[in-house]
């Protein structure tokens, strides 16, 4: 007979060649089974030395190798697995549903939040020991490691099996992988080279952008944090900036009527050279040179160093200008005090109010009708029609009331006292100024003044302006 194991000692194997002339199959299957149970101390086939080696010495059959006892296979550790959660820019060009390329929206950036998850990575494990069917133990080999090196902005946490990457800024990531380890960092601050094109395409980013060019037309650029524009922005964009907006040139538009697509929306402060026709909503301060035919909506101060000529300008603190209109009387029309957001919350309740009244007077005259000739209704109709008509009545009496008091809230808000105040060396025929509700045409140029609203009789009065001074002598206009 024969004996032999595999190579890691999981599998052992019994044959049988040949039998000798003479000898005792009873004696000789003891003998043996003996021996293969003191050989193999695990995982031995007991069902071979009962029933099979008996039958098959008594037999005189040979045996081919055969198995007689199995260990157990150690398991090897799984690797550290690491996972970007980020999709990967495609490089892909946009598919517009009628099937043709849209080329100035790419998928070019990866750009990521505040805290959002980056990468995880699952830590690698030991693995499960084995056992030989010598009963000894074989070990596993462990899983390898994978190391993340946290780069600029990355913050590493563990949750229990489980490394997890998040950003601390806002960004665009970028992960290298090497052999032993992967490196992720975030930059705050994208930079464009030059100007906005079309191996650019439109810029969709949540951080800070620097443009050393232009953004031409028909492009757009919407940043969750600041964007600085060396050169011009021409009309026909879209500008959406969450932080400030610096342009180092101008800022060219449509026409102040442009539609929403075409505005400059900056939710921190703006600073340009200058701008003409264009329209700019601004939450914080606006600072130009000049602008001209423009509409500006800011809710901070706007100072316009040079001429604020044409066009509509509403700021919620004060306006000042070197000039205002021009010397044809160019209707230029500046309004301070009034918070256009307040405002345009104040149009929307009265342009809802309007389509609610309309629909109540509507169903009014429906539930008159319906209750003064029940007969022309289909039997039994009537009545279900009349409390369905008189619920949505009701619904719609308990909408104008709330809206009613909204809109007297909003109204209440507008009319708060401010020191607002509109400033200028030169006001030229043409300039209306509207503080709060009240209202001046000028009709004939005048120099050196500072508008203001007097309380309570709301009417505007001026006083002198110096430049940089706030304490002139007052005048009644």
């Amino acid at each position: 007979m024969t004996l032999s194991v595999n190579l890691l000692e999981t599998e052992a194997y019994f044959s049988i060649e040949k039998y000798p002339l003479w000898f005792d199959e009873k004696r000789s299957v003891e003998i043996i089974a003996k021996c293969l149970a003191d050989t193999f101390s695990f995982g031995l086939d007991e069902a071979f030395l009962t029933i099979e080696l008996p039958r098959i010495v008594t037999k005189r059959m040979l045996l081919p190798p055969r198995s007689i006892a199995s260990g157990i296979y150690p398991i090897d550790g799984r690797e550290a697995q690491i996972e970007v959660l980020v999709p990967r820019p495609s490089m892909e060009h946009l598919v517009r549903p009628d099937g043709t390329l849209d080329f100035k929206t790419r998928d070019l950036l990866r750009s990521v939040s505040t805290d959002e998850i980056l990468l995880t990575k699952q830590l690698p494990t030991k693995g499960e020991q084995g056992h030989s069917v010598f009963g000894k133990p074989i070990p596993a080999k462990p899983g390898r490691d994978k190391r993340i090196i946290p780069g600029r902005n990355v913050a590493i946490t563990q949750v229990g099996e489980q490394e997890i990457v998040t950003a601390t800024c806002e960004g665009q990531l970028t992960v290298e992988t090497g052999f032993h380890s992967v490196t992720a960092h975030v930059a705050p601050v994208l930079v464009i080279p030059g100007n906005i094109n079309f191996e650019t395409g439109n810029i969709s980013f949540k951080g800070s952008v620097i443009i050393h060019g232009t953004i031409p037309f028909g492009f757009s650029v919407i940043v969750t944090g600041n964007l600085r524009v060396d050169g011009l922005i021409e009309a026909g964009t879209r500008i959406v900036v969450g932080g400030d907006l610096d342009v180092g040139k101008g800022i060219l538009g449509s026409g102040p009527e442009c539609d929403d697509s075409q505005e400059v929306k900056v939710f921190g402060n703006m600073r340009a050279l200058y701008a003409e026709s264009a329209r700019l909503t601004v939450q914080g301060d606006v600072f130009l040179r000049s602008a001209l035919n423009c509409r500006i909506l800011a809710n901070g101060q706007v100072v316009v160093e040079k001429a604020l000529i044409g066009g509509e300008l509403i700021a919620f603190h004060s306006i000042t200008a070197g000039e205002m209109g021009n010397s044809v009387g160019l209707k230029t029309y500046v309004s301070c005090g009034v918070s256009h957001t307040a405002l345009n919350r104040l149009n929307l309740v009265v342009k809802i109010l309007e389509d609610i009244r309309r629909q109540l007077a509507e169903t009014e005259k429906n539930l008159h009708f319906v209750s003064a000739h029940p007969d022309k209704l289909p039997q039994n109709k009537a009545e279900a029609l009349i409390t369905s008509l008189a619920h949505r009545a009701k619904s719609l009496r308990e909408q104008v009331t709330k809206l009613e008091i909204k809109k007297a809230d909003l109204a209440l808000v507008m009319l708060e006292e401010s020191s607002s105040t509109i400033s200028a060396n030169t006001f030229n025929q043409g300039v209306v100024v509207t503080i709060r509700a009240s209202r001046l045409a000028i009709e004939s140029e005048r120099s050196k003044l500072t508008f203001y609203q007097k309380i309570p009789e709301e009417r505007i009065e001026s006083r002198h302006y110096i430049s940089g001074s706030r304490k002139p002598g007052r005048s009644r206009s």
